[in-house]
């Protein structure tokens, strides 16, 4: 590990764009980090310079940060994060990285979870997947499935499902995260690890989940996921009940 434990540090990548509602999703980021010790948070706009009101924002924050730009892009945060990792690997940050998106929700206990990580670890997202929490599946202590949507990649993780130690970036040379579409997580963790083996299971062999997808402002997780698994249960009714019986239907209808 890089240091102890207790005193490893934390460097969490932020891509962020101007869109509504993106200054009170940073505030709630600013919630969550604010607390924790040893973390330190890299912020990139995708622009050619920072937003005024973001530097001010993390100026008052109170957390050690580095605000970088660059862009615009609008390309799913790919080459912001591009940016955040060489300045990482330029400067030899020392410390666990984790990709924190700014419109999710981070709970306290997640970030004594990623100073556990030695090498990569993989933990639970809440809000993903078919049970409303993205997870790898344990057998014995051992990733067997996944269950996940998009189960066509290899680690078919979302971007807030896994973190690594910052010296394994000295291994990449030039360009980091060469992916330019959405997503990219497999694909660059196939850059780390060459079998599910060799990956960490954190929050009590994922049984815990501490981070959740894209959750809405003024909503608990508790309510979201009872929403998304709501929405999951009346999409799988419509498909197999409903939208049959209607075809059924337009088909009788259509003979007659």
């Amino acid at each position: 590990m890089v240091e102890s434990a207790s005193s490893t540090p934390i460097l969490v990548v932020t891509p962020t764009h101007e869109r509504p509602g993106r200054i009170a999703l940073l505030k709630r980021c600013i919630e969550a980090f604010r607390e924790i010790p040893g973390l330190h948070w890299i912020v990139v706009e995708d622009g050619a310079v920072p937003a005024p009101a973001v530097a001010d924002l993390l100026a008052q924050s109170g957390i050690p940060h580095t605000l970088l730009a660059h862009g615009p892009t609008r390309a799913w945060g790919n080459a912001g994060r591009d940016t955040a990792l060489r300045h990482i690997r330029d400067h030899a940050l020392p410390g666990i990285v984790y990709l924190a998106d700014d419109d999710n929700y981070y709970e306290r206990p997640l970030f004594a979870e990623l100073r556990r990580v030695e090498r990569v670890g993989v933990l639970p997202v809440g809000l993903l997947g078919p049970s409303g929490i993205e997870r790898p599946i344990l057998r014995r202590g051992r990733i067997v499935d996944w269950s996940a949507h998009w189960k066509t990649r290899r680690f078919p993780v979302d971007m807030a499902g896994f973190a690594f130690n910052a010296t394994l970036l000295r291994g990449f040379p030039g360009p980091i995260w060469t992916y330019r579409t959405r997503g990219g997580e497999s694909e660059f963790l196939e850059r780390l690890v060459t079998s599910a083996d060799e990956l960490e299971v954190l929050c009590e062999g994922c049984r815990r989940c501490h981070v959740w997808h894209d959750l809405p402002l003024g909503k608990t997780p508790k309510q979201a996921l009872a929403a998304y698994r709501w929405r999951r249960r009346k999409d799988f009714i419509m498909g197999r009940v409903l939208r049959p019986l209607l075809a059924s239907r337009r088909r009788v209808s259509g003979a007659r």
